[in-house]
């Protein structure tokens, strides 16, 4: 239930309560600990939300444990019948670039701590996490490392071969908009 529940994004602890059905209180929390133990879930603060405990969002970190339960659940049927050509094309194409779109997010926000290291900033990091829309900031940034000097770097991360100036351009309105 935890694991379907984290499939299309991540959740807070009640929102995962909620959907799942299982109180909030040590139960989920002890299910949630074990499954960051065992790397299939991991967790980040939205850096807008504060960094108290209630605010913490879990997220499916394992790839395998993501694309299975994004694809192969919903399909066992079909994949059973064994019968049928071409199923990844038919399956998993149609919606492809934006399961690669998140699970490259997810890469790449697991590999934080790479990140900061090769920007020259692994040293001045305090708080990993992102930025999700709310009442007073209406865009989302994917990657935020918090310095103890109390600036940010902010991070947009995009899956493609080739990226022009004009996400570059909307990278920057987006942080014209929250300052």
């Amino acid at each position: 239930k935890i694991m379907t529940s984290l499939k299309k994004h991540a959740m807070t602890l009640n929102e995962i309560s909620k959907m799942t059905k299982i109180t909030s209180g040590g139960t989920l929390k002890k299910y949630l600990e074990i499954l960051q133990l065992a790397n299939f879930v991991g967790t980040y603060f939205p850096m807008n939300k504060g960094n108290k405990s209630k605010n913490v969002k879990y997220f499916i970190a394992d790839s395998f444990c993501h694309f299975y339960l994004s694809y192969v659940v919903k399909n066992r049927a079909i994949i059973e019948q064994k019968n049928l050509k071409n199923l990844f094309q038919k399956i998993v194409l149609p919606s492809w670039k934006g399961y690669q779109g998140l699970a490259f997010e997810r890469l790449v926000f697991q590999e934080a701590s790479l990140i900061a290291k090769v920007c020259g900033i692994d040293d001045e990091v305090k708080l990993v996490g992102k930025i999700y829309p709310d009442a007073k900031i209406k865009t989302q940034f994917d990657l935020v490392f918090e310095k103890f000097d109390n600036s940010l770097s902010i991070f947009e991360i995009k899956s493609s071969e080739y990226v022009d100036e004009t996400v570059i351009n909307e990278f920057e309105k987006k942080i014209q908009s929250v300052l």
